[in-house]
């Protein structure tokens, strides 16, 4: 019966929790000079926060699809 058992994604998710840290840490600490960057204007760096908010989005949605996966916490289906 325990070789039924799915195995958790420990390691998607330790890799994924770490990125997501990294990001986060580093707009906590550089905050000020990233809102500074990006307020200069221009379409080049509309482009490129757009492209940082897809980032972390995906950084960060990973990380939380793995962590419920290793809680072992699924959604209902219907």
């Amino acid at each position: 019966m325990a070789d039924m058992q799915e195995k958790k994604p420990v390691g998607k998710f330790l890799l994924w929790g770490v990125l997501s840290l990294g990001l986060y840490t580093v707009l906590f600490l550089k905050g000020e000079e990233i809102q500074r960057y990006f307020m200069a204007g221009g379409v080049f760096k509309a482009a490129l926060l757009t492209v940082v908010a897809i980032l972390f989005s995906l950084v960060h949605g990973n990380f939380t699809g793995f962590f419920w996966d290793v809680v072992g916490i699924k959604a209902k289906k219907h």
